[in-house]
């Protein structure tokens, strides 16, 4: 018995509705969607941004066999790699997690949030 073959072309057109038919959204909900990329993109940024502070900032040993390892040396450069920890771990407490994320969530909050240009409570 031989197979019948399947046109993705006529099953797309009987899933899909037609063109017109598509809601694109309002204004509004575009410009915060747009909002949004910007503010993700921006958040990106400064986490790379911090990471290559902590990579760039961060001392390192840099020893030589010639200079040998003492206690007052390591001591320093514990002390030094702390403080740009430390700068590190305030940069992503006050910029991210202080700034961004709630942005980014009440920018979701709106664009999930509405329906058909009124809020979910019908407010």
């Amino acid at each position: 018995m031989p197979e019948k073959a399947i046109n993705l072309e006529q099953l797309a057109d009987k899933a899909l509705p037609p063109e017109g038919l598509l809601e694109k959204g309002s204004f509004l909900q575009n410009t915060g969607r747009n909002l949004f990329y910007a503010v993700l993109i921006f958040t990106a940024l400064v986490i790379i941004g911090l990471f290559a502070y902590l990579i760039i900032a961060t001392p390192s040993y840099g020893l030589t066999p010639s200079t040998p390892l003492n206690t007052e040396t390591s001591a320093a450069l514990i002390q030094e790699r702390q403080v740009v920890f430390s700068n590190f771990i305030t940069g992503i407490e006050k910029i991210v997690i202080a700034f961004c994320l709630p942005i980014l969530t009440a920018i979701l909050g709106y664009l999930f949030g509405t329906r058909d240009g009124r809020s979910v409570g019908g407010r």
